[in-house]
């Protein structure tokens, strides 16, 4: 969050909070893995929940709702 309570990351849209995600990881060639982060911005309701019972029910919350993890800044809240 940005600040408590969490304020609008943009003037355009209610998201306010970023959720930072393992994404996957990757060998090289050379032997050396990589792991690939995903920022993902969320809303203030999808933060709670997430802090109340975990980032797994937060993750079912997104697919329950069949919500993309590309930036949509009109999408609706999955909690």
């Amino acid at each position: 969050a940005n600040d408590e309570p969490p304020k609008p990351l943009a003037a355009n849209t209610k998201l306010s909070c970023l959720m930072l995600l393992a994404d996957r990881d990757f060998r090289r060639s050379d032997g050396v893995e990589v792991r690939a982060w995903r920022v993902s911005p969320i809303y203030s309701t999808e933060r709670e929940l997430e802090l109340r019972q975990g980032v797994p029910a937060l993750m079912r919350a997104f697919d329950r709702a069949s919500a993309p993890f590309i930036v949509d800044i009109n999408r609706p809240p999955v909690a």
